[in-house]
């Protein structure tokens, strides 16, 4: 026997329907196509009768995707993991809570947790050494050749480019600034 492929999407059209109506969401639920009465029908059926309701080979519901929409979430979803991402490898480059608070609104806490999720140890606290001469011309140096970059992709570059530590980098850029 063939699976039925739409008794899943059967059952979230129940467990949603009965989301809506117990939220009173009645204009909702209208906009689905869906009056006030046929939802209280589908709400008050019995765990049995709501699981026979699911099961039926036929769908009781159809799904419309808005595909701008999608792809334009999917996007972001994917610009705010990058975004994660590059945060974490700051943080493996010694940036410091202060910067990243600057940089992203970032707090201890988030701080703190992502520290323990790479698997470091606690934060120094105290001011970092002051760069060398020579450190400090090649911070400024890379620093100027990243000038197109958003600030924490700048931040980023420098580091991985000095291979000096961000906290570092930042005291350093913060005094000159």
């Amino acid at each position: 026997m063939e699976p039925n492929l739409n008794s899943e999407l059967n059952q979230f059209v129940i467990q949603h329907i009965t989301r809506l109506f117990n939220r009173r969401d009645f204009n909702e639920l209208e906009r689905m196509g869906l009056s006030k009465e046929s939802a209280t029908n589908v709400v008050n059926l019995s765990m049995g009768d709501s699981s026979r309701l699911s099961q039926f080979r036929v769908q009781i519901g159809d799904i419309h995707i808005d595909e701008k929409r999608l792809n334009m979430i999917i996007k972001m979803n994917q610009h705010e993991g990058a975004k994660n991402q590059l945060i974490d490898q700051m943080i493996l480059l010694e940036a410091s809570q202060s910067m990243l608070f600057e940089l992203t609104g970032m707090d201890h806490i988030e701080y703190r947790e992502r520290r323990k999720a790479l698997d470091l140890p606690k934060g120094s606290s105290g001011r970092p050494v002051a760069l060398t001469e020579a450190e400090s011309i090649a911070v400024n140096d890379a620093w100027y050749k990243y000038n197109d970059d958003d600030d924490l992709v700048r931040y980023y570059n420098v580091g991985m480019e000095t291979k000096i530590s961000l906290s570092r980098v930042w005291q350093h850029l913060q005094i000159r600034n």
